[in-house]
Parts: C-alpha cells; structure tokens; sequence
C-alpha cells in the first residue's frame, strides 16, 4: 500500500487537494477538512438520527449506533474491512460509500488515518505551549474566581473566561 493516495499524505496536502468545507465542527464555521473525514462524521451522525423502522428497532434491541456511543474509538473495526476501505481510498475517495459501515469501523478508520499521517497534529512545539498553558490554568481559575467575589458585574465574564484563558494567559 503506497503513501500516495489519502493515507500516509500530510494532512494540508489532502485539504488542497481533495478538501471541503465542512460543518460538522463543534461550531458552526466552516473548516476546510479532507473530504472523506467529512463523509465519515456526516455517516456517523447520520446513523444515529434514522427513522426507519427497522433500525429504531435494532436501537431498541442493541443500543444506538452512532458517535454517542461510549467507548466508541476503544474498539477496533474488521481489519480485512479497513484494509480494502483503505485502499479504495487510496484509488479514489469518491468510491466509497462510507454509509454501508458500522460506527465502529468507521472510528477505527479515522484512528488509522490519524495513526498514519506523516506529521502529528499537535505539532512538538505546540504540545509544549499547550502542557505549558496548563499550569497556567489553576491561577487564572483563582483569580477570575476573586473577580467575581469582588465584582458581581464580572460574574458572567468570571464564568466563561476558564474556557479562554489558556489562550489569552499563554506563557510566552
């Protein structure tokens, strides 16, 4: 299996040259991602929200199957599937009707892909900054906690800047 398809591929190559804007993202703004991570959430969710019967029934009978499963990127998918899925992938994305899959070996693709890429996400010097942030975290909490101790006014910011805070009280 070669790295000259999908997999094994720098992550900013695949997004120039097979990327979609996608909005399956904790927010609603569009991010460029590589199109196949787009048709495995969009597979995955879809699976969750079916009205057909049949499925409602199996739901009823096994538990839902889709991405609010527990545990779900602990278990491991066919691995005879995963091969063949990937390298259909590696020939052609557009081929593959991801939607035929279970949850399951949907997320052990995506930890494949993950697994494979040539450059990690949290680049070396970013996980650096970010476990530098992180001991930053319990004295930013202490002092907007006295903000709001000392100004009802700030309650709400008080409230919501922990979420904000690692990036605005990075080390430098």
């Amino acid at each position: 299996m070669g790295c000259q398809g999908v997999f094994c591929v720098p992550l900013e190559l695949l997004v120039d040259r097979e990327g979609t804007e996608s909005v399956l993202g904790a927010t609603p703004v569009p991010l460029r991602i590589p199109s196949f991570i787009d048709d495995i959430v969009s597979s995955m969710k879809q699976m969750g929200g079916s009205t057909c019967p049949i499925k409602a029934s199996a739901n009823r009978l096994f538990g839902p199957s889709d991405m609010s499963v527990e545990g779900i990127f602990r278990k491991n998918g066919n691995i005879r599937r995963m091969n063949q899925v990937i390298e259909m992938l590696d020939k052609d994305t557009g081929s593959v009707d991801l939607s035929t899959d279970n949850p399951v070996q949907l997320a052990a693709l995506l930890k494949r892909f993950l697994r494979d890429l040539p450059d990690p996400l949290l680049t070396y010097k970013l996980h650096k900054l970010w476990i530098g942030t992180q001991s930053w975290f319990p004295i930013v909490s202490l002092v907007l906690s006295s903000l709001h101790v000392y100004s009802p006014s700030c309650s709400r910011w008080a409230r919501t800047a922990p979420t904000y805070a690692p990036r605005v009280f990075a080390p430098s």
